[in-house]
């Protein structure tokens, strides 16, 4: 680009352009930069300066690309031109095109004014400080920030008097502790040791201690009666005696109750002679204070026990209980002066207010509401004698015991005891005697005008069923009953001892498990028998054992014995087991008002692919006219619906005086489609036959037989 301006000649007068620069113009401001509406580069060649007389201010036009004009004003100090610019880090920085660029950082910020000689620097409102250090605001001089003065921060703490002075940092001296004031500036103080206080002072510690005694402390200890000041820092916490004390420990003082040796336990003044003892405990005033020696002695309430001085296991609970016991063992008073005079004695009881008060040195004495007299021994006193009107026992009504006698009572000293019961009298005493042997020991006070004894042997157990081919599997046997005895005699013709005997009831046949196989026989029942005059009758026999055909029930043979009774006595034979249906025991009819027999079980149904087959039942215990049922037999049981034979019923004592046997067990069914057959049902006690149980198809266990009924004797003694 040339350089030449309007080609006038330099010679031309002036005012006019020179050919070449530099033009100068006079223009009273100062001209403008950049590329803004109103920048001088109109009219106005590279090399052109521009004097402003107002200001003083000599510029010069170095470049205007694009109608951006750039004017620079010339150096105008002695020193001519800026040539560096120092921070205060002492670097000079030098321009780079005539330049240096006033940058800020996060915290200021600089603003140039285009066209004057003015750089703007704005401290921020909120100062982002990023790291601090000791050195960072480690100052020689004084800074002012916004008119306050930071000065020779090195460490400490920064504090400011206020008023707009200076902050300044400071620190105090060990153990020093920064302290307000309302009235003037926060100042660094040393605590003040008070009364019975000492402080130690340290690199950035205080230790406060304690010397004892006073002050602001504890100062006494207020107890029920009198006070209690420390001395020396110190107040002394002890018990009356050294059976219990306080063991201290840290901060925790503990208070220990069995700090003797021998395990003593004594509170108050208690025990305050004790020297060989073990094991005793005393509450209260006046408690064990003379014992020297024993053991597990237990005194509690204001003198109890308190003359006692050797002895053992001695119980006192209450005021006044066994104080007056020197020596003893085992006795035992709770209550207001229980035992109050007893001075010596063994195990003697006292329970209530005054009870035992007289009895004075005797062993063995249940008092209970009762003083009693000296010279009681072994007594035993329960209530006082116009005090008690009405007495309540449970536990005696309805019950029957052996050996029976009359209770009588003496009216005038309350005394009771025992006396034989008069013949005639019209009482009575039973007796039940069940499975096994003894001896039973007849009533000699008062003695039996007449004796009825009733017996029944075990019953029968019922046989299993056979395991075989549908039509060809019959049921099992039922058990026979038991058979029975009974005799009304005179007294007289027992001993006073009878040895007796009462038979078990047999057990069924096991089930049969092995393919085209009989089942199992029942088991006979056990003999049952009373003495010399009464000898054993025949056992029954359990069931047949289920075949192919027909097996037959158990069956007894005998004779009743009897004085006022007449009749057979022979226990009936169980139902037959059969390939069908099984039938029921036999249900004989009884002559006499008693129904003795006990009553045999029916036999088992067989098994049957086609048909389901029932058990017979087992017979009922009837009235002698048949028009009444006493105890019901079991029902025979059948795959249709129950297929396990029903159980026989037991006798029972409120049968309106009868005694009777028990009802016979129902067959088993046998089984036809579905995966079982029918087990037995055991006989009613005492003496009821057994089931038979059902017979099963090959691959199905048998039915077994039901369990025959134990035996039992009755005696009932008239007086």
């Amino acid at each position: 680009m040339s350089l030449r301006l309007s080609g006038n000649n330099q010679l031309s007068y002036l005012g006019v352009e020179p050919l070449q620069p530099p033009n100068l113009v006079y223009i009273p401001r100062d001209p403008i930069s950049g590329a803004v509406q109103n920048a001088d580069y109109r009219n106005f060649n590279v090399g052109t300066l521009w004097l402003n007389p107002i200001n003083a201010t000599l510029w010069i036009l170095v470049k205007k690309p694009n109608n951006t004009p750039l004017w620079i004003q010339l150096g105008i100090t002695a020193a001519g031109f800026l040539q560096t610019l120092t921070a205060d880090n002492a670097v000079a920085v030098t321009p780079v095109g005539l330049n240096i660029n006033l940058l800020g950082d996060s915290n200021i910020t600089t603003v140039g004014n285009n066209g004057t000689t003015t750089v703007q620097v704005t401290l921020n409102p909120n100062i982002n400080v990023t790291s601090v250090t000791t050195t960072s605001l480690n100052v020689t001089g004084n800074a002012t920030f916004g008119g306050n003065i930071l000065t020779n921060l090195t460490r400490g703490v920064v504090q400011s008097p206020g008023g707009g002075g200076a902050l300044f940092a400071s620190e105090g001296t060990n153990g020093q502790v920064l302290i307000s004031s309302s009235s003037g500036a926060p100042a660094w103080r040393t605590l003040t040791a008070g009364a019975n206080v000492t402080i130690t002072n340290g690199p950035n510690s205080i230790t406060i201690a304690s010397t004892g005694g006073g002050g602001t402390g504890l100062q006494q200890i207020t107890g029920n009666t009198g006070v209690a000041t420390p001395v020396g820092g110190n107040v002394n916490i002890v018990t009356t005696n050294t059976t219990a004390a306080f063991t201290n420990a840290g901060d925790t003082s503990t208070l220990n109750p069995l700090a003797n040796a021998n395990n003593n336990v004594l509170w108050g003044d208690a025990g305050l002679n004790l020297t060989s003892g073990t094991s005793n405990t005393g509450f209260g005033r006046l408690v064990l204070t003379s014992v020297n020696s024993g053991t597990n002695n237990v005194g509690m309430g204001e003198g109890a026990l308190s003359d006692l001085q050797s002895g053992s296991g001695n119980t006192a609970i209450g005021v006044a209980t066994l104080t007056s016991q020197v020596s003893g063992n085992a006795n035992t008073a709770i209550g207001l002066s229980a035992g109050l005079n007893l001075t010596t004695g063994q195990q003697n009881t006292f329970v209530g207010f005054n009870s035992g008060a007289n009895v004075t040195s005797t062993n063995d004495n249940i008092m209970i509401g009762n003083a009693g007299v000296v010279g009681d021994t072994s007594t035993l006193k329960i209530g006082t004698e116009g005090v008690q009107t009405q007495t309540y026992i449970a536990g005696v009504n309805g019950v029957t015991v052996s050996n029976q006698a009359m209770v009588v009572l003496d009216t005038v000293s309350g005394r009771w005891g025992t006396t034989g019961i008069p013949g005639g009298s019209g009482s009575s005493r039973t007796t039940f005697l069940t499975v096994g042997s003894g001896t039973f020991n007849k009533s000699l006070a008062p003695v039996a005008a007449t004796i009825e004894v009733y017996g029944w042997q075990g019953g029968g157990g019922g046989g299993s069923g056979r395991r075989g081919a549908s039509g060809a599997a019959g049921g099992g046997g039922g058990g026979a009953a038991g058979s029975a005895f009974y005799a009304n005699v005179p007294g007289q013709f027992f001993g006073n001892t009878i040895n007796y005997t009462v038979g078990a009831g047999g057990a069924g046949g096991a089930a049969q498990t092995v393919n085209n196989s009989d089942g199992i026989m029942g088991a006979t029942g056990g003999v049952t028998s009373f003495g010399d005059l009464i000898q054993a009758v025949p056992a029954s026999t359990g069931g047949g054992a289920g075949t192919n055909g027909t097996s037959s029930g158990g069956s007894a043979t005998g004779v009743v014995i009897s004085y006022n009774y007449s009749g057979n006595a022979i226990g009936a034979p169980g139902g037959s087991g059969t390939i069908t249906v099984g039938t029921s025991g036999s249900n004989i009819a009884q002559n006499g008002i008693f129904n003795l027999l006990a009553r045999p079980g029916g036999g088992g149904g067989g098994a049957d692919t086609v048909t389901a087959r029932a058990g017979g039942d087992g017979s009922s215990v009837v009235t002698p006219d048949l028009a009444t049922v006493i105890l019901a037999g079991g029902a025979g049981g059948i795959e249709t619906g129950i297929i396990n034979g029903s159980n026989g019923t037991d006798y029972t004592n409120s049968l309106n005086g009868r005694a009777v046997g028990g009802s016979g067990g129902g067959g088993g069914g046998g089984q036809s489609t579905g995966l079982v057959a029918g087990n037995g049902g055991n006989g009613g006690f005492p003496g009821g036959g057994g089931g038979g149980g059902g017979g099963s198809l090959n691959g199905t266990n048998s039915g077994a037989g039901g369990n025959g009924g134990d035996g039992l004797i009755i005696v009932i003694e008239h007086f």
